[in-house]
């Protein structure tokens, strides 16, 4: 694989590692309203678009029915199940090309995966308490998608452990797994916790971590209370964030570290710098502290291509996502 052609696939890669959940920075009081046995629902919704200079157009959109049950709440924090429920591809085309790909396994995957995310009294995200049955979960994954590609003979039998040996890096340790596995998950849980002011916006600096380790990333913000109605209790919350134009690089940089002999000289990753910006929209039901809508998109643009992910979640009822337990 020549480098151009190298170069174009790593950075299309970590357009898609960073489209995660935006930083939290210390600052109407966001908490959460949760019982024991509580069921709340939305429609999670995923879109994609992805031009890079001498390749094929992209995109592509999926809803996913997501859950989150309350299993614990008292004064010492919540314990929250996530699951995911079924997955419909909104593209015919899309579908098609994951079907002949023999993909349904990733959603069969997905819905049986039980996340329980545990929170603080004041609904800031603590833990993922059930890391260590997750882990083999993600093991398998691993290993399967490794096996197909090794059935597809994309990649001789070195560069094939080198993509194993970056994958399971990746997810090693708690604290990468809930980055990556969790990352629309805490998109969604990110106002709980939050104290603002309609007339003082929130700015930040702040570092964010690297996906593959290294030198972190630098990303500044605002965070706004655009409206407040105590009335009908909702608040809506803006966010605009960006990150330093040499992100890329650093990112790459860890990233290629992994690559042995493989990796693409450094001043090639130098040149890839990116204009990265998050813009987020929360519509925040008061009594429960969760959003009732979220609406998030990273856009990624380079010299050759860009890369734009859009997130949303949608309550599944007007007003509270609120089923009451039995």
């Amino acid at each position: 694989m020549n480098i151009g052609k190298r170069m174009t696939y790593l950075w299309v890669f970590t357009a898609f590692m960073l489209a995660g959940s935006p930083v939290r920075a210390d600052t109407l009081d966001i908490r959460p309203g949760l019982r024991a046995g509580e069921t709340y629902r939305w429609d999670y919704r995923r879109e994609m678009e992805q031009r890079a200079k001498g390749r094929p157009d992209k995109s592509g959109a999926s809803i996913t029915a997501v859950t989150a049950k309350v299993l614990e709440a008292s004064a010492s924090g919540y314990v929250l199940e996530w699951r995911y429920g079924d997955t419909r591809v909104l593209d015919a085309a899309q579908a098609k090309a994951l079907a002949q790909k023999d993909m349904q396994w990733v959603w069969d995957l997905a819905k049986e995966l039980r996340f329980e995310l545990q929170l603080a009294p004041d609904g800031q995200f603590v833990q993922l308490r059930n890391y260590e049955q997750i882990q083999p979960k993600i093991d398998q994954m691993i290993e399967h998608i490794l096996a197909m590609a090794a059935r597809q003979k994309n990649a001789g039998p070195a560069e094939m452990k080198q993509v194993g040996d970056m994958m399971r890096g990746m997810f090693t340790g708690r604290e990468r797994v809930e980055a990556l596995m969790l990352k629309d998950v805490l998109l969604l849980l990110f106002p709980f916790g939050m104290s603002l002011d309609t007339q003082a916006p929130l700015t930040y600096q702040t570092p964010l971590a690297n996906p593959f380790g290294g030198e972190a990333l630098q990303a500044e913000g605002t965070i706004s209370l655009t409206s407040l109605d105590r009335t009908h209790g909702i608040a809506t919350i803006g966010l605009d964030q960006k990150l330093s134009p040499d992100s890329m690089t650093k990112v790459l940089a860890a990233m290629a570290r992994k690559m042995g002999e493989n990796r693409p000289p450094p001043e090639e990753l130098a040149k890839l710098k990116a204009d990265i910006t998050d813009t987020s929209r929360y519509t925040i039901d008061l009594k429960s502290g969760f959003p009732s809508k979220v609406e998030f998109k990273r856009a990624v643009f380079m010299p050759d291509g860009h890369r734009i992910d859009k997130v949303s979640f949608t309550s599944k009822r007007s007003g509270s996502s609120r089923v009451q337990g039995k």
